[in-house]
This record gives C-alpha cells, sequence and structure tokens, in this order.
C-alpha cells in the first residue's frame, strides 16, 4: 500500500544454521559496557528486492577462520554472496515484541493479514 512496510522472512536455502560475521569491543577505561557490530555487505539479489544491505553470513566451515583473524575480507563477502536465500511474507504481527508464537514465521499474504484487513 506504499505507507506500511512488508515484513519478509528469509531463510539459507540448504543451511540448517549460519553464523554472522561481528566484531565485540570490550569495555576500557570508563566505557560503561562492551560494544558489538553486526558487519553488513551490499545485498544479493533476492534479498535486494527488500532492503539494499544483509548482514555477511558465515558457514561453519568458515567460522574458525574468522575467529582465528584469519579469513580475509574478500573471502568473508565472496561467502555472504554465496549463500541463497527463500523468502516469504510474514504477518506484520512479528513487529510487535509482545507476540512470541511460531505462527509469526508462517507464509502469509498481505491481503490476509489480519492487521491490514479493514473490514
Amino acid at each position: 500500500d506504499g505507507v506500511r512496510k512488508q515484513p519478509f522472512y528469509f531463510s539459507p536455502e540448504n543451511r540448517p544454521l549460519l553464523y554472522f560475521a561481528g566484531l565485540w569491543f570490550p569495555a576500557i577505561g570508563d566505557q560503561p559496557a562492551p560494544q558489538c557490530v553486526l558487519l553488513t555487505a551490499p545485498a544479493s539479489e533476492t534479498v535486494r528486492e527488500v532492503h539494499p544491505r544483509m548482514p555477511v553470513a558465515l558457514s561453519g566451515e568458515m567460522l574458525d577462520d574468522w575467529l582465528g583473524l584469519e579469513l580475509s575480507r574478500e573471502d568473508a563477502l565472496d561467502c555472504a554472496r554465496s549463500i541463497d536465500y527463500t523468502k516469504h511474507t510474514v504477518s506484520s504481527r512479528v513487529n510487535n515484541a509482545q507476540n512470541k508464537d511460531s505462527s509469526l514465521i508462517e507464509p502469509t499474504s498481505p491481503a490476509l493479514d489480519e492487521q491490514m484487513q479493514l473490514f
């Protein structure tokens, strides 16, 4: 409808688990808490239809290299680009933190979403 954003569920094809590349910075001196950041990259074709960026996802085979500081930037980006995703629309109920049931990831149609129906 151009006013509300449609939520999507993304899932990697043929991979049961992914790891997101990130950096962790311990609290030093008078800093109140440690900090962390997830690394992002330009989105793959499937993700780009929804958003221009995506997290840098790593396969389990690359995890030790990432944690051991032996994985190059290009290798991490190549891995992220090589992961194929499927996507489907989900209910806008996913936008409310009080909703925690498994139906949040079930496919839905924007026209059938109970929060979007007026009548």
